[in-house]
């Protein structure tokens, strides 16, 4: 997991000191901005997260200890029709190459503060990057102990037992990788599309960073270390992630839809429809 560690610096003096990026403060950021930060909305997000993430840690694994003994009745038929494809010996090399078009999807961040008014806005983005990388990892921290699922190698008996016997080959579902490639896809092309919303460059922003998440996914699959259904539900929650950072932190217009989460009696998301009509005359 990648820690952003963001720290402002408060000057008093000239108006030059305040300037930082462009002609606005850092602090303040671009008058231009789609975003606002908001404690009661930013601040339970990291304690929430953060405190998911903790608590997950006490989650019993549902973890099966298995013996070369067990391996001999393990067959690919056990896996059902649809993720059998997947099944083979794990790929070492793919994996590795799947950490690089990950790395590729997170730094498609730096490409938006070509812009003055995103530069501006250097705090707001680093602050929804930042939440993105808490939120993410509660899926794989939670549901991949508890659901135990094998890996693909795991049913392919030209795999080493040693890898096949390790608690790591139950950790299949879902894929982390998928989960994290479109979660900073989807992040990355919806931020875009809210500073430059007629851009003709969002036909190209969009297919690069959906290609480098995509190009993950089939690396996870192709070196055998995930099923397709890990896949497909490591994107979705990726992708819904990388939607809902953005939303929570768009400032209000006329007609909005507003979601932000809540910490109390219970743990939430409170989402508000504010629609207003105008009299035709």
């Amino acid at each position: 997991m990648i820690i952003l560690i963001i720290m402002s610096v408060g000057t008093a003096g000239t108006a030059a000191d305040a300037t930082v990026f462009g002609t606005h403060s850092i602090l303040k950021g671009s008058p231009h901005s789609p975003y606002q930060l908001n404690l009661k909305k930013d601040v339970p997000v990291f304690i929430g997260g953060i405190s998911l993430m903790l608590a997950a840690k006490t989650v019993k694994p549902n973890y099966r200890k298995y013996t070369p003994d067990d391996l001999a009745a393990v067959s690919r038929n056990d896996v059902n029709g649809f993720d059998r494809i997947a099944v083979g010996p794990s790929s070492q090399k793919m994996s590795e190459w799947s950490y690089v078009t990950n790395a590729l999807t997170l730094n498609t961040v730096w490409l938006l503060f070509l812009s003055e008014d995103a530069r501006d806005d250097v705090i707001k983005i680093l602050v929804m990057y930042a939440e993105a990388h808490v939120i993410y990892p509660l899926i794989t921290f939670w549901i991949n102990p508890l659901a135990a699922r094998k890996r693909p190698y795991f049913y392919s008996e030209k795999e080493t037992n040693e890898m096949r016997l390790g608690t790591f080959a139950q950790s299949s579902f879902p894929s982390g990788h998928a989960n994290y490639g479109f979660c900073f896809a989807v992040l990355f092309g919806n931020i875009f599309n809210d500073y430059f919303p007629d851009s003709p460059w969002r036909y190209v922003v969009w297919p690069f960073a959906l290609g480098c998440a995509t190009g993950t996914a089939y690396l996870r699959y192709a070196g055998h270390w995930h099923f397709p259904s890990d896949i497909i539900a490591g994107a979705a929650t990726g992708s819904l992630i990388g939607w809902f950072i953005p939303c929570i932190h768009r400032k209000k217009t006329e007609n909005k839809i507003s979601m932000h989460p809540v910490l109390g009696e219970y743990i939430g998301v409170n989402a508000e429809i504010d629609l207003k009509f105008r009299s035709r005359r």
